[in-house]
C-alpha cells in the first residue's frame, strides 16, 4: 500500500478516529466544515501530530505512537496545498517556487516549473500583485518542484469563482493523470470531488462513515449525512409496511418496492433529477410508485428550473424536481397544479440511518 494511515486524535468537539490505506490513486474526502477533513491532511503532513497510531508512505513510518516516531513535515516528502495557498509575501513567484531548490542547476529547474504553470510573465511578480488563479498556480508549482511523493489539497477551489474554478479544474485533471503516486483532495463540494476522485470518503465526525469508488458512494452514500453531501434533495424517514411496501412518512406517500433492499432502511432518498413528472394524471396512478403531486412552488436558476411537489401542502415535506432548461423543453408546469409524478423504483436511495 502506497499510503497507510490509522489514527487517532482528541478534539474539542469529537474524537478523529481515521484508519484507510490508498494505493497510487486520488482520494477524496468530502464532509461538511468541522468534521476532521482538514486535521487528517495536517496530521499526514506532519503539522499536526495524532494522540496515537500511525501513518506510512511508500514504506517509510512517518508517525507511529508506539515506537516514538514523528518526522518532521520537511522530512516527509509531502506536497500539501493551502486553502489560503500560504505563499511567502515578500518573495516574487520565481522566489516561491525555488525556495526549496538548491544546487548548479536552480535556475533552469524553476524555468521549467514558470513555463509548465504558465507563470513566465508573472515570475517578478509578488503574490499580492497576483489573481486567486495566478497565485494557485504559483503555489501547486512550488509544491511539485520538490517531486513529492503525496499530494494534499484542502478546499483548492474554495476562493475562487466559478469561471477560474471551471478552468482550474482542467488543469487539475490533468496533473491528476500525469501523477503517479499519491493524491487526497478534501472539500465540501461534491461536484470538484466527484470529478477529480476515483475513490471517495464520506468524513463525518472525526470517521469515515462511507467509502469505496467515487461512482458507487455518489450511488449508494448509505447514510442521510452522506446523501445530503452527495446532493440528494429528497429525503424521508421511511416505516416497513410488508416485504413489498414502505411508508415514505415525511412525504406522505407509500412506496412499492418489487426487490426488497438489502440493508433494514430507516430512510430513503431519491435524487431531484431522478422524479418523472407528467402532466396527464388520470390513469397514470396505476403504475408503481406514481402519485398525483400539486407544484407548491416554482424557483429558477441560470440553468435549472426547480419545482417542489407535495401530496400535502399543509403537513408533507415537499419533494424536488429539477429540470434543465433546454431550447427544447416548451412545457410549462404552473403551480398550484396537480401532475403525475413517478420515483422510479431502481433511484430509490436506502439509507440506513434515520432523517
Amino acid at each position: 500500500m502506497a499510503l497507510e494511515v490509522s489514527i487517532h486524535k482528541q478534539l474539542k468537539d469529537f474524537s478523529l478516529d481515521v484508519e484507510f490505506s490508498t494505493d497510487n490513486g486520488s482520494l477524496g474526502i468530502l464532509g461538511a466544515s468541522g468534521c476532521g477533513k482538514s486535521m487528517t491532511l495536517k496530521c499526514i503532513a506532519g503539522i499536526e501530530k495524532p494522540d496515537s497510531g500511525y501513518i506510512r508512505l511508500n514504506g517509510q513510518t512517518l508517525f507511529d505512537s508506539k515506537a516514538r516516531i514523528n518526522l518532521p513535515p520537511r522530512k516527509r516528502n509531502v506536497g500539501y496545498l493551502f486553502q489560503n495557498y500560504a505563499l511567502f509575501p515578500t518573495m516574487t513567484v520565481r522566489e516561491n517556487i525555488g525556495i526549496s531548490v538548491s544546487g548548479p542547476n536552480k535556475k533552469d529547474k524553476v524555468d521549467t516549473f514558470l513555463k509548465r504553470f504558465q507563470l513566465e510573465k508573472l515570475e517578478k511578480r509578488y503574490p499580492s500583485e497576483l489573481s486567486g488563479g495566478e497565485q494557485q498556480r504559483t503555489a501547486l508549482a512550488r509544491m511539485m518542484i520538490r517531486s513529492p511523493k503525496l499530494l494534499m489539497f484542502d478546499e483548492p477551489f474554495s476562493a475562487l469563482d466559478a469561471w477560474l474554478k471551471d478552468q482550474l479544474l482542467r488543469q487539475f485533471s490533468n496533473l491528476f493523470s500525469e501523477y503517479t503516486g499519491d493524491i487526497l483532495i478534501v472539500s465540501h463540494n461534491r461536484d470538484e470531488i466527484y470529478q477529480l476522485s476515483q475513490r471517495l470518503a464520506i468524513m463525518g465526525n472525526g470517521t469515515f462513515i462511507t467509502t469505496g469508488t467515487t461512482e458507487d458512494v455518489f450511488k449508494n452514500p448509505r447514510t442521510v449525512g452522506g446523501a445530503r453531501l452527495t446532493g440528494c434533495k429528497n429525503i424521508s424517514s421511511v416505516r416497513k409496511v410488508d416485504a413489498h411496501h414502505y411508508e415514505a412518512v415525511d412525504w406522505g406517500l407509500t412506496l412499492y418496492v418489487g426487490e426488497p433492499p438489502l440493508i433494514n432502511p430507516e430512510s430513503v432518498g431519491i435524487r431531484a433529477h431522478d422524479l418523472i413528472v407528467r402532466k396527464e394524471t388520470k390513469g397514470t396512478q396505476a403504475a408503481p410508485n406514481t402519485f398525483c403531486l400539486r407544484c407548491a412552488e416554482h424557483m429558477e436558476t441560470p440553468f435549472e428550473d426547480i419545482f417542489l411537489l407535495t401530496s400535502d401542502p399543509s403537513s408533507a415535506q415537499p419533494l424536488w424536481w429539477k429540470r434543465a432548461k433546454t431550447s427544447a423543453q416548451k412545457e410549462t408546469y404552473p403551480t398550484d397544479t396537480s401532475y403525475s409524478v413517478t420515483l422510479p423504483e431502481a433511484d430509490l436511495i436506502w439509507l440506513e440511518d434515520r432523517l
